[in-house]
């Protein structure tokens, strides 16, 4: 810490043991050449959810303070998830992502945060028929917030808009075997207006008041003229994620101790 410069770091670090035992695990037979189902599912396939999982977590912040209301920072982040002796399914995940904002406060009568970030992710999969896949997804986020002290030590009225836009793909290999990789995987835009008081009672409680309108877009080529609907299913839990408009009013209170 410096007198106009503010630099953290912070780094995680895993090692999870983890088992599986059901009726439908994997195991590669070198002899027969190929993934046989076997009763111990410790000697096959791995759960990711239960899998032996090592991660490597890394964040970087520096903000710098050019005045006493006017600032600008940015934000790193990586991680990394290796689930170890995984036969097939999920294998590895991978993050990236960077923020850049500006502000003004302090001693100014508002203040008011802009953001604009990039985020890059990675899933690798791997399966019993011989075929890969790799999902990527980019995205995309920018937004503001503004705080006005409309009475002092009294109300604070915050108004926030936040965008994103997500691109996914996924790549199957070997490509040699003909298979056609997806170029609209979980492609969504997420817009999200909030507006909300919070009014200091006492120095024991807060009170608020807030409204939200948040608008959903998804355009994933599975539901591109595709209907998954099997006999007799119900309640399966398909086509959940459409396009919606949100309207949320809540209150709440805070009481400290």
């Amino acid at each position: 810490y410096f007198e106009n410069f503010l630099f953290k770091a912070r780094y995680e670090y895993l090692d999870r043991d983890g088992s599986f035992r059901g009726t439908d695990g994997y195991y590669y037979d070198d002899a027969a050449v190929s993934y046989v189902a076997t009763s111990t599912a410790d000697d096959g396939t791995r759960r990711y959810d239960v899998a032996d999982q090592v991660r490597n977590k890394l964040a970087l912040e520096a903000e710098y303070s050019f005045t006493e209301q006017i600032y600008g920072a940015v934000e790193l982040g990586w991680w990394d998830r290796d689930y170890e002796d995984t036969v097939f399914g999920l294998t590895g995940t991978e993050h990236h992502e960077a923020y850049l904002s500006a502000g003004i406060g302090g001693s100014a009568p508002f203040s008011a945060t802009v953001y604009f970030g990039f985020e890059f992710d990675e899933n690798k999969m791997t399966t019993d028929q011989n075929w890969g896949q790799t999902e990527e997804f980019d995205t995309m986020a920018y937004g503001i917030n503004l705080e006005y002290p409309a009475m002092e030590d009294r109300l604070r009225l915050i108004l926030s808009w936040d965008h994103s836009v997500v691109d996914g793909k996924t790549d199957f290999s070997p490509s040699s075997e003909g298979y056609t990789n997806l170029t609209d995987v979980d492609d969504c835009t997420v817009q999200r207006l909030e507006a909300k008081g919070i009014y200091t009672l006492n120095r024991m409680w807060d009170l608020k008041l807030g409204y939200v309108f948040e608008k959903f877009d998804l355009d994933d080529g599975q539901y591109d003229g595709y209907t998954y609907l099997p006999p007799g299913a119900t309640l399966t839990g398909a086509y959940a994620e459409q396009d919606y408009d949100a309207h949320i009013i809540y209150i709440g209170a805070v009481h400290r101790f």
